[in-house]
């Protein structure tokens, strides 16, 4: 189609608003500050937030959530136990008695902080059948008794049964290893993808009623231990792991980040190739984790179940579930099919997005401060997001101690796995066990069996971590909508210039950002305020759906579907809307009400005119983000599992990769951001040059003949068909 009929195209419209101005040059350079009282309420969160900050780093105690605690509420490896780094259980078996109750906070037996974990098995049987032999000895009982601290193991008023049936002392204990700052039976660490539960001890073993234990026994004690731990102290122990690994993590990012910015730079010189690349990629890697899913499912995988084990310290053992590989087969068999589905079904399609890329490219060559302007959005990303986590730490560190006296009755039977793994923090304790309130006294505390029973948070830190929550959430979404507005602002100043590149100046992604920085952040706080608003009924329609009773559960759940299809639309629209807004504010300076409208309403005049090949550029960018996270955290599984040692453990193994898979992700995402912005934006452009000019001498179009042929008349031909 010739420039003639795209003429006489346009001049069939009714209606045509933006006239011809000949000093109009598409970016206006004198702009006033749009919407001030956001950018005011935005100020005043910020600074609010900072002061929230200041004060959790300043009462804060993080050691509460990076040390193991004893019964007593002293910090295991810290102050007066310095030397003592480890805890220790008394009897592990008690965990397992708690049955479909084992969400309660914390295992009804004594926890020790010891300077090394048990070496050999032992039982207070053998120390009692030497005393009644040879009379009671203060050395044997100092060399082989763990008991609380504040008694001497060299008082002989008491038996070795009595100091045991009181609990002042541990009843046996067993070979074990430090792991998590935990001391867990040897042979139940997880190691070399088998379990290694022996039939019998080498001696037999008895716990304070003279029951006999078997490992079996011990190993649903462990696994009682895991889910009381998981659940109730899932914050310690995941700033832990952090604490712990965020270096490791960061140089992973930072790795992510050079790969993502030398894919940037390639798809800027051989868009096409990097286009035919990333899909043939995707589509192999998702064939051949197809099939060795399938693989996987008829060979490597056997009836093994997660269970008895406590502490899984190499996720090989999903390896050997049916589970995971039937999963996985699924996911990559609709990933494949997708793929395929795109290639095949929307060649020409792809073939304009690989030459509208091209085009991109050649406008990211002339402004060559895009490529690196990520850099700008990526760092103020990292330094709130650990802004976010380090105030959310320390806030958390607040907590209060809570002390009760905690004990069940000595018939009480040894759960299953699955009641222990059912188990819920309101289930049913054991008939004859005993819950109840009391005041910590240290002097009295071992006599009335009183203690340490969890953390509570007080009311107030809970409405300031919704409060910072909230704020981070904005800030966030704010950077997102500076990115935007600058990426939008360089495009659009590229494409107004008459002389390309001449009138370009130096840096001018930066400049752009400088303008948006200096004149717009309220109507960037007002946009992202919209689309984080949205996003607390969203919440709250989930925290409904979970309150709901098993009776009114149907109708709970066809009511969140309706919900959640009218969200999904909402969002949408208001997501569309927000980044066109943007782009009209970041060309015209216009505040974030009049430029929505005006965008939307110049889009709806020109929907006929242009194609809208978007979507498909979106999805191959998309693609390209998903393999470039899928080879990051490979690597990062590669890594963690190489510097994996009895020093290097993880409580949570799929935190650190889940960690590095998001963060890539996004670090893809305002990286790529690049390209994405510039379909956005060169369409705006391109249906304001439409409108304003019509490719004569006098009203020439600012526009190249290689975009209006991608944009205009493949979108005319496609609209005929």
């Amino acid at each position: 189609m010739s420039l003639s009929e795209v003429n006489i195209l346009k001049e069939e419209e009714e209606e045509d608003v933006r006239e011809y101005n000949v000093d109009f040059c598409g970016i206006f350079y004198e702009r006033r500050f749009t919407n001030i009282a956001c950018l005011i309420i935005f100020i005043v969160i910020f600074v609010l937030d900072l002061i929230l900050g200041t004060v959790s780093f300043a009462i804060g105690n993080p050691k509460i959530l990076l040390h193991q605690m004893d019964s007593l509420g002293n910090l295991c490896g810290v102050n007066d136990q310095k030397e003592r780094p480890y805890i220790f259980f008394f009897d592990l078996i008690q965990c397992a008695k708690l049955g479909d109750a084992t969400g309660y906070l914390k295992c009804p037996t004594f926890h020790l902080c010891v300077k090394e974990c048990p070496s050999v098995e032992w039982t207070f049987v053998e120390l009692q059948k030497y005393e009644e032999s040879n009379g009671r000895s203060a050395v044997k009982r100092q060399e082989q008794l763990l008991c609380v601290p504040s008694f001497d193991t060299s008082n002989l008023s008491k038996s070795v049964k009595e100091l045991v049936t009181t609990k002042f002392c541990a009843p046996y204990y067993v070979k074990s290893e430090p792991v998590f700052g935990r001391c867990v039976p040897e042979f139940l660490v997880f190691q070399g993808g088998k379990e290694n539960i022996p039939t019998n001890f080498s001696k037999q073993l008895f716990d304070a009623t003279e029951d006999k234990i078997s490992p079996s026994d011990l190993a649903l004690g462990n696994a009682a231990m895991q889910q009381v731990n998981m659940r109730s102290n899932f914050a310690q122990l995941l700033f832990g792991d952090l604490h712990v690994f965020w270096p490791h993590i960061l140089l992973l990012m930072v790795i992510a980040m050079l790969v993502i910015l030398i894919i940037s730079l390639l798809y800027s010189f051989f868009a096409s190739l990097m286009v035919l690349l990333m899909l043939g990629c995707a589509l192999f890697i998702f064939i051949a984790l197809f099939a060795y899913s399938l693989y996987g499912y008829f060979v490597r995988a056997t009836k093994t179940h997660l269970g008895q084990i406590l502490f899984f310290t190499d996720p090989i053992e999903y390896l050997s579930l049916q589970e995971f590989w039937i999963t996985l087969a699924i996911i990559s068999a609709i990933f494949t099919i997708f793929s395929a589905t795109i290639i095949v079904f929307f060649r020409n399609k792809i073939k304009i997005a690989i030459a509208i890329m091209d085009e991109i490219g050649r406008i990211v060559r002339s402004i060559f401060s895009l490529i690196f302007f990520p850099l700008l959005p990526f760092t103020l990303t990292l330094l709130l997001t650990g802004y976010y986590m380090g105030v959310t730490f320390y806030l958390g560190s607040t907590s209060s101690l809570i002390f009760k006296k905690f004990s069940l009755p000595a018939n009480a039977p040894i759960a299953t796995i699955d009641q222990i793994k059912g188990g819920r923090q309101l289930g049913q304790l054991p008939s004859g066990s005993v819950l109840e309130d009391c005041e910590f006294n240290y002097q009295t505390a071992i006599d009335n069996q009183c203690f340490f029973f969890a953390f509570s948070n007080r009311a107030w830190t809970y409405a300031l971590q919704f409060f910072h929550a909230l704020a981070c959430l904005w800030i966030f979404t704010t950077l997102i909508a500076f990115t935007r507005m600058s990426l939008s602002s360089a495009f659009s100043m590229w494409f107004w210039a008459k002389n390309k590149p001449k009138d370009l100046q130096k840096f001018l992604a930066f400049r752009a950002g400088f303008i948006m920085v200096h004149y717009h952040i309220g109507t960037m706080a007002l946009g992202s305020f919209l689309i984080s608003l949205f996003m607390i009924p969203k919440y709250l329609t989930k925290c409904m759906y979970n309150q709901c009773s098993s009776e009114d559960h149907r109708r709970c759940k066809c009511l969140r579907k309706c919900c959640c299809g009218c969200f999904w639309c909402f969002e949408k629209f208001l997501r569309f809307i927000n980044e066109r807004a943007y782009i009209n504010t970041a060309i015209y300076g216009s505040e974030f009400m009049v430029s929505a409208k005006s965008c939307y309403f110049l889009l709806f005049r020109n929907i006929t005119r242009l194609s809208a090949y978007n979507n498909v550029t979106w999805i191959i960018l998309l693609i390209t983000k998903l393999i470039i996270t899928v080879g990051t955290t490979f690597l990062a599984y590669l890594y963690f599992n190489h510097i994996k040692t009895n020093q290097y453990l993880f409580s949570y193994e799929f935190v650190p990769l889940l960690i590095s898979a998001i963060g890539t992700y996004l670090i893809s995402n305002i990286f790529l951001s690049v390209y994405s912005v510039a379909v956005e934006a060169l369409y705006i452009c391109v249906t304001e040059d439409l409108e304003r000019n019509d490719g004569t001498e006098q009203k020439p179009y600012f526009m190249s003949r290689n975009l209006m042929r991608l944009l205009v008349i493949n979108g005319i031909n496609e609209n005929r068909r």
